[in-house]
């Protein structure tokens, strides 16, 4: 489950493995020390030559500012997604995602779309549909688009992702109303766990 997370900053190889350790060592240390504020920003603490510092800021560019995002990535049990259950609760939950008040936008296999040659020209189809007989050609496309194989879905299609883009200037309350919401959404049991990532909710859960 944790590779959705881990791929967005894997790197080939680190150049400076000490100072990598070091910074996140210093950023840990905040968490422990009383009348301090937890300083997120480990660009702080990596040297601008340093792999992770350029990773972290081509996730800046290609996805936006973390600090409006948080990740909620759901595995299941045996099963890829690709069935109609399964495709069936992605969309269920990226619209009950959306819905939410504190939410400004919701981006997972739900509501992307692929570009395909037909006939006529061009035309922008669902890269996952709902109410599908079988899900081969759906899964094809996906795991040829990097960007939906990279960011929305694991390698072996157990576990998918939704990027959740919150309204700006969320105040202390409304991010913990807005964790408290998503952690409250129920799964079937096909669903093994969940995890959420991103900086409003590590600030919410320390």
């Amino acid at each position: 489950m944790y590779e959705l997370f881990t791929s967005l900053m894997r790197l080939e190889k680190i150049k400076h493995p000490i100072q990598f350790v070091v910074a996140i060592l210093l950023a840990l240390s905040f968490y422990y020390l009383p009348n301090f504020k937890a300083n997120y920003n480990f660009d702080h603490f990596v040297p601008v030559q340093d792999p992770y510092y350029y990773e972290t800021q081509r996730f800046k560019k290609e996805i936006g500012d973390g600090d409006l995002y948080v990740m909620l990535a759901l595995s299941l049990n045996d099963k890829t997604i690709f069935d109609s259950t399964r495709v069936s609760l992605v969309h269920d939950v990226t619209k009950r995602v959306s819905d939410m008040p504190l939410v400004d936008e919701v981006v997972s296999l739900s509501n992307t779309q692929d570009a395909i040659k037909g006939p006529s020209g061009w035309i922008r189809i669902s890269s996952l549909k709902k109410g599908m007989s079988s899900y081969h050609d759906d899964s094809i496309r996906i795991f040829k688009d990097p960007r939906l194989k990279r960011w929305l879905i694991s390698e072996d299609a157990t576990s998918f992702c939704l990027f959740i883009k919150v309204k700006k200037d969320l105040n202390e309350k409304e991010k913990t109303t807005l964790i408290t919401n998503i952690e409250k959404i129920q799964y079937p049991d096909f669903v093994s766990s969940y995890h959420l990532g991103g900086k409003i909710n590590t600030e919410v859960s320390t």
